[in-house]
């Protein structure tokens, strides 16, 4: 992995604070765009899960016959409509349809909200066949307005998109971050800065704000492929509350991944250390396992800034309700990024060992 040199930072006139911040932040840039390993771990193989369930849910939809469910307020519809039932699986006078499509007992619900209008919930996979369907029953029952809700299912790959942006936002803590400044502590290139007339806060200041400016564009770039893939529907104000909750989150992610970059004395240990450190955190917080849900390991999970992170995003990507009060969530993600950030500076050193 390369390593970055002070030398490379103009000293033709007096140095100003935020000049050397700019040109450690251009420095910190080039290191992730020339770095495999950062690259790999923040965009790769978390673009790659996702397109890989992606696929995987929507070519295996086809395989089975097309769910669909009336509730008791459509008693008659069904056999108005006369649908193939080698084509389709149809039930009739369930309690709630929409319910019915959320636990993917069915693909398509129908259920009538008033006098006048009709539901349906469905996938979004599905909206060609909602599109035929709103065309029958307005032809049926010209008097009704047919309004049509986007349901995501439990195992739906949007369902996993949190997760996904999250991880990603980890590695980019923890390995771009924190394997980044042990590698150049082992490598003695920090100790070349001291002989820079900057103060000291230049380089962590750089490293932090850098990180959090690509945990956005990380995040606006994994919006942009559910959407592609997923159509996730999502609105304008969604989009900008989730790359503004992607700060904290981020910033909770960098000073963690620094404040073990500071502690740990060598560099070849280190890497270990951070893939240890990245599975527990993947298992123990609420990524993919809901630890927080089993007494054995709901302990472990609420000191975790993931189970924090994935009840932000959750609740505004897939729109639903927040476990934790989202203030709350907040308020830990930036003490607990204040924390790890004193840790960092406190212990830091500008040596390690191979």
């Amino acid at each position: 992995m390369s390593t970055t040199s002070p030398r490379s930072i103009d000293m033709s006139s007096p140095p100003s604070d935020l000049r050397a911040v700019k040109q450690f932040s251009g420095m910190s840039v080039t290191y992730f765009r020339r770095n495999v390993i950062s690259l790999v771990m923040t965009l790769a193989i978390p673009v790659v899960f996702l397109l890989l369930y992606s696929y995987a849910y929507y070519l295996s939809a086809p395989a089975t016959r097309v769910g669909i469910v009336f509730d008791t307020t459509v008693p008659l519809l069904a056999s108005e409509l006369k649908l193939d039932e080698e084509a389709f699986s149809l039930r009739h006078g369930v309690e709630d349809a929409a319910l019915e499509v959320k636990q993917e007992k069915a693909r398509i619900g129908i259920s009538r909200t008033d006098g006048e209008t009709l539901q349906i919930s469905a996938y979004r996979m599905d909206r060609p066949l909602v599109a035929v369907l709103t065309q029958q029953i307005t032809a049926l029952q010209p008097q009704l307005k047919v309004q049509t809700v986007w349901v995501d299912g439990e195992t739906s790959p949007l369902f996993f998109l949190p997760a996904i942006i999250i991880m990603s936002l980890l590695n980019l803590g923890l390995f771009t971050t924190g394997a980044k400044v042990l590698q150049e502590r082992s490598a003695s290139t920090l100790r070349l800065y001291r002989m820079l007339p900057l103060p000291f806060w230049t380089y962590f200041a750089a490293e932090f704000l850098t990180k959090l400016l690509l945990a956005i564009g990380i995040t606006l770039v994994f919006l942009l492929c559910a959407v592609a893939l997923l159509d996730t529907g999502l609105s304008l104000e969604r989009w900008l509350l989730t790359l503004a909750v992607s700060i904290p989150v981020a910033a909770a992610f960098v000073s963690f991944g620094l404040a073990i970059a500071c502690v740990l004395p060598s560099y070849s240990s280190g890497v270990h250390v951070f893939t240890v450190v990245n599975l527990v955190i993947v298992f123990f917080g609420d990524l993919f396992f809901p630890a927080s849900k089993f007494p054995l390991t709901e302990a472990i999970a609420r000191v975790m800034p993931t189970s924090y992170s994935v009840d932000l995003f959750k609740g505004l990507i897939l729109n639903t309700e927040f476990r934790i009060d989202p203030w709350v969530s907040v308020g830990f993600l930036l003490i607990f990024s204040a924390v790890m950030f004193l840790i960092a500076i406190t212990s830091f050193k500008y040596t390690a060992k191979e």
